[in-house]
């Protein structure tokens, strides 16, 4: 694969390569948009870093601004069997890798032991300040306007032979099981496996390269629609309707140190704030604990969650009828 793409790289030539200066553009005026030489440029640095994913990015966006240059579709071809090809060897390895299998949880709220919480004790209360709920953005314009952009990645199709945005060495596959679902939180990128794509089963959990843990969570009956790591533990929702709830496991040994009560977690994510968690279910608003999993504060919403943003004080969260904003503040003495 080296061979052949230094071979390409010979053939398309340097000068292709090279991106122009850029002239600078005065105060008053917008900067130029990045030419196709430069985005080609960006895309043969990471290429040689063995950044496939970024590479890939990077020739489309060249193709983009000059649909007919014929040397970053010969490039973006190159960067994608690359990838693909580095997802294959990472799936056979990874396919010899067994799970931790994680105990099915109590059913109800229940607490084995805390969490370890580095952030400092505090409380807070939402404070609601503004909904919209007629004309709304849709939900590109929504993030755009809160700018902020969902952590998930793009996963691949093996099928269609689509790999994705997924850093190289990521597995598509784990057996016959795919991947449904990646979420990028540097330094974690956390990888969920099912038989099919109507939930996880299985979450690996990578930092980098290296595999922090890779749970089996089978006998929960209920698939992992979302998933972040705090202070080592995985802090997980399990089920996809409105009974669903979010445990902490321990991330290596998958030890559930608590679970939370049903139906405080229907929203496709959550929030990791401080020493909280927040969550969402229909026409309801939840403040855990993410020590204990303890519902702290509640507040309605109107409509279903679909996601939940926070940037500094300030909470959003966007259902299917309206567009709540929230301050998060402490209750006055």
């Amino acid at each position: 694969m080296r061979r052949t793409l230094a071979l390409l790289l010979l053939s398309l030539g340097t000068a292709a390569c090279r991106p122009r200066e850029p002239r600078p553009a005065p105060p008053s005026q917008p900067a130029a948009p990045v030419s196709a030489a430069a985005h080609r440029a960006r895309g043969l640095t990471a290429l040689d870093a063995g950044q496939y994913h970024l590479a890939r990015a990077a020739f489309a966006a060249s193709l983009a601004a000059a649909p007919d240059n014929l040397a970053s579709l010969a490039l973006l071809d190159a960067a994608t069997q690359a990838l693909l090809a580095s997802q294959s060897a990472a799936a056979e390895a990874f396919a010899r890798v067994r799970p931790t299998v994680v105990a099915a949880p109590p059913p109800r709220a229940t607490v084995v032991r805390e969490a370890p919480v580095s952030a400092r004790p505090s409380i807070i209360k939402l404070v609601q300040v503004r909904v919209t709920v007629d004309p709304r953005p849709d939900d590109s314009a929504w993030l755009r306007d809160h700018d902020a952009e969902l952590p998930e990645l793009e996963v691949p199709n093996p099928m269609r032979g689509e790999p994705g945005n997924l850093p190289p060495g990521v597995a598509p596959l784990w057996g016959t099981h795919v991947l449904v679902q990646a979420i990028s939180r540097p330094p974690h990128t956390i990888l969920f496996y099912g038989p099919d794509y109507r939930g996880g089963r299985h979450i690996a959990v990578l930092a980098g390269n290296r595999r922090l843990g890779f749970l089996d969570l089978t006998a929960c009956e209920r698939p992992a629609t979302w998933a972040e790591v705090a202070d080592g533990v995985l802090l997980v929702t399990l089920g996809d309707d409105d009974t669903a709830y979010v445990a902490a496991l321990e991330l290596t040994t998958g030890e559930l140190l608590w679970r939370s009560e049903p139906g405080v977690a229907s929203a496709a994510n959550f929030v990791v704030h401080g020493a909280h968690l927040l969550t969402a279910r229909d026409d309801a608003l939840f403040v855990l604990d993410r020590r204990t999993g303890a519902t702290l504060a509640t507040h309605p919403l109107t409509g279903s969650p679909q996601y939940l943003l926070v940037r500094g004080r300030r909470l959003a969260v966007r259902t299917d009828a309206a567009d709540h904003e929230f301050v998060l503040t402490p209750p006055r003495a």
